[in-house]
C-alpha cells in the first residue's frame, strides 16, 4: 500500500488521481466547502484519506494491540488508540480515554518501531507528539468540518481498521494483493458517522504534549 510518500497510501493516491483527472471519482460531492477531496461511502461524506487510515493506520493500531496481547496490566488496543491521539496532537485522557499508571507508562517510555507503509519509523509519544496534525493554514475559516489541526475523523477511521485488521489476523484469512485466496469484506460494516467530515469538527492541536506523557 505504499506509495513514494511513507504516509501517503496508495489508496488515497489512486482516489486523489481520479478525483483530479475527473475519472470515475466525483470530487467534494457532499460540499464545496470542505477543505479536501471527500467522497461518500456508505452514504457518510468522508475523506479520500480515510480509506487509507482504515488499512494502514488501523494495521498500526492492531499491531501495537498485538505487542502487548500477553501484559495483563495494560489494553494494548488502548496504548494504539491513544498512540494515535498523540500523534494527531491531542491529550487522549482529555478526549474520553481511559488509561491507567502502567498504560500511561507504557505511552511515555516505550519505543514503538512501527512500519509506515514500508518505511520502518521509532515513535515516542512524546516526540512524535502533533506529527500526523494537518495544517491549520491551509484550512478556511469557515471549512465545512470546522478549522483545527486534530481531525477526529482520522482517528476513527484508524480504530475501525483496528477491528478489520484484528478480526483478519483471528480468522487467517488472507487479506492483500497478489494472494490467491482473499476473504470478501463489507467496508459498510466499519464505516460510521463518526468518519464524517458533516458531522464532525475538527479541533485544535495542543501547543505540546500533556505532561503525563513527558
Amino acid at each position: 500500500m505504499s506509495s513514494e510518500n511513507p504516509f501517503y497510501t496508495n489508496i488515497e493516491n489512486f482516489l486523489e488521481t481520479g478525483i483530479r483527472q475527473r475519472k470515475d471519482i466525483v470530487g467534494n460531492p457532499c460540499n464545496e466547502k470542505l477543505p479536501a477531496s471527500a467522497i461518500v461511502v456508505c452514504g457518510e461524506c468522508i475523506g479520500t484519506d480515510k480509506l487509507g487510515h482504515f488499512f494502514e493506520e488501523g494495521l498500526l493500531y492492531s499491531d501495537i494491540s498485538e505487542q502487548f496481547a500477553g501484559n495483563p496490566a495494560v489494553d494494548g488496543d488502548k496504548i494504539g488508540e491513544a498512540l494515535g491521539y498523540l500523534l494527531e496532537g491531542l491529550d487522549p485522557i482529555a478526549e474520553g480515554v481511559e488509561l491507567n499508571d502502567a498504560e500511561r507508562d507504557v505511552l511515555r517510555d516505550t519505543e514503538f518501531d512501527l512500519n509506515f507503509a514500508g518505511d520502518h519509523k521509532t515513535v515516542i509519544g512524546s516526540e512524535w507528539f502533533g506529527r500526523f496534525k494537518d495544517w491549520d493554514r491551509f484550512l478556511p475559516p469557515n471549512a465545512e468540518g470546522g478549522q483545527g489541526g486534530a481531525d477526529p475523523m482520522d482517528l476513527a477511521a484508524n480504530a475501525a481498521g483496528r477491528e478489520f485488521w484484528n478480526t483478519v489476523k483471528k480468522s487467517g484469512s488472507k487479506v492483500g494483493f497478489g494472494c490467491e485466496e482473499q476473504e470478501p469484506f463489507d467496508i459498510c460494516d466499519y464505516v460510521d458517522e463518526k468518519w464524517n467530515h458533516m458531522k464532525n469538527k475538527r479541533k485544535k492541536c495542543l501547543l505540546s504534549p500533556p505532561e503525563w506523557v513527558l
